[in-house]
């Protein structure tokens, strides 16, 4: 959700630039978004916002947006949702609410978790972004060897401020990353759209110039004292006139063949990767466990789309297919994606974010105390304890001691804390470092 408002604001912003009868209103609704990103990750929607800055500031004198007070008024309206659910926190929790939003700051800024160092993101992103991270890298050269009037801080400043933001933070985890995988989409495509146009699309043979159907051309480093080998006579009178422009269209040639052989290098690449994937998951298919085949599908599907782009390339310069254009290949990039991304989709893998959990749940003898009987917490704390408490439909008191239950009772607790218990208790079963257990007389 934060990441939505924070686009949605960004498009409000440009809103307000391009209709000016409009612009109270835009700028209205990025005060709103900014202000209701507060309530979804506190202190974190700063970071997007500090990224932002230099547009806002650069840009200033023709947009106007930071004396625009209806973008205050919009942030103050924003943040409404939050001060009310401050207050009714102050009012359950006391001061310690309030204290430990503060603490949740200092321990973003000053302690590495998981031995995450500076340079985290820079091989956590190619990863986990494959291989969108690489185009978005070229899509990040041509626009900065093409700028956009007006907008190239957005374009390129943005996602390079809020990613040296992210690196410099101490708290270093692979979902903070998330905020950049949209700039890095939209990148992405700036490449491959020029990579299909400039290297698949282009016609690069010089053919039909001589009796031998090839001309063959070298050229020294001084294009004024060039020399031409099996230049056809006709040409060859008209060449001295024409040196100056023949030394750009020579360089123009030579990086657009250089780009072609890119792109078949690249198709042939990720041919070799999908036949990789195939026979992997064809031997997780064949001997892999149930939760492994359906990684295998994802895999499977992948593979096979990624065969697109081989054959596409193979079929436009090895057979003559001119119909094959730029958006076959394109598509043979995105459709695999789209088709992996369904598949994982169907096996749960986008939604069921805890399997292990769920199944735990579902035991029939599990299921049924957790429906007929109040479950209590003994010091149940972190992502699992939430988790745990959203699962548990009757909840009970929130103790220290195990001591404070009553006979028979039941309770979430630490599988470390359990080991210590004097009381006399059954374990019912045990999760991710927690044990249901019955306290006994």
């Amino acid at each position: 959700p934060m990441i939505f408002l924070v686009l949605l604001a960004i498009l409000s912003l440009l809103k307000a630039e391009l209709n000016p009868r409009y612009c109270y209103f835009y700028t209205f609704v990025v005060g709103v978004c900014f202000g209701l990103c507060f309530l979804l990750r506190s202190f974190m929607i700063f970071l997007p916002m500090i990224a932002l800055f230099p547009y806002l500031v650069w840009e200033h004198r023709r947009h106007r947006h930071l004396t625009n007070p209806i973008l205050y008024l919009g942030f103050l309206l924003g943040l409404t949702p939050f001060f009310v659910w401050l207050w009714f926190n102050f009012l359950h929790y006391g001061i310690d609410s309030v204290r430990e939003l503060w603490q949740f700051v200092f321990r973003l800024g000053f302690q590495e978790r998981s031995g995450n160092g500076i340079l985290f993101y820079l091989w956590n992103l190619p990863i986990k972004a494959f291989p969108w991270f690489f185009f978005s890298l070229l899509g990040l050269f041509l626009a900065w060897r093409r700028p956009i009037p007006r907008y190239q801080l957005i374009l390129i400043g943005l996602p390079l401020v809020l990613f040296f933001e992210l690196s410099l933070f101490s708290t270093r985890l692979p979902h903070y990353s998330l905020s950049l995988y949209p700039f890095m989409a939209l990148l992405a495509a700036v490449g491959l759209d020029w990579l299909g146009k400039v290297g698949f699309d282009a016609n690069m043979e010089i053919r039909d110039l001589g009796e031998d159907k090839q001309t063959t051309l070298t050229c020294t480093a001084d294009f004024n004292n060039a020399t031409y080998k099996n230049t056809p006579p006709a040409l060859s009178r008209t060449l001295p006139d024409l040196r100056g422009e023949l030394g750009t269209s020579v360089l123009h040639l030579n990086a657009k063949l250089y780009i072609k052989k890119v792109i078949r290098n690249l198709s042939y690449g990720i041919g070799v990767l999908a036949i990789l994937l195939l026979l992997a998951s064809i031997l997780a298919l064949i001997w892999g466990s149930a939760d492994i085949r359906k990684y295998a599908t994802v895999t499977l599907t992948l593979g096979y789309g990624w065969l697109i782009l081989p054959l596409v390339w193979i079929g436009r310069y090895h057979f003559g297919k001119k119909y094959l254009n730029s958006n076959y290949w394109l598509a043979g990039w995105l459709i695999p994606a789209w088709l992996a991304l369904a598949v994982a989709g169907s096996n749960g893998f986008l939604s069921d974010y805890n399997p292990q959990m769920r199944t735990f749940l579902a035991q029939p003898a599990i299921a049924q105390i957790l429906q007929n009987h109040s479950i209590h917490f003994v010091k149940v704390g972190g992502k699992t304890g939430v988790l745990l408490d959203f699962y548990t439909p009757h909840h009970g008191e929130d103790v220290e001691q195990i001591s404070e239950l009553p006979v028979y009772s039941y309770a979430w607790i630490s599988a470390k804390q359990a080991k210590n218990l004097s009381t006399p208790h059954r374990v019912l079963g045990t999760v991710q470092k927690y044990e249901l257990i019955q306290v006994l007389p």
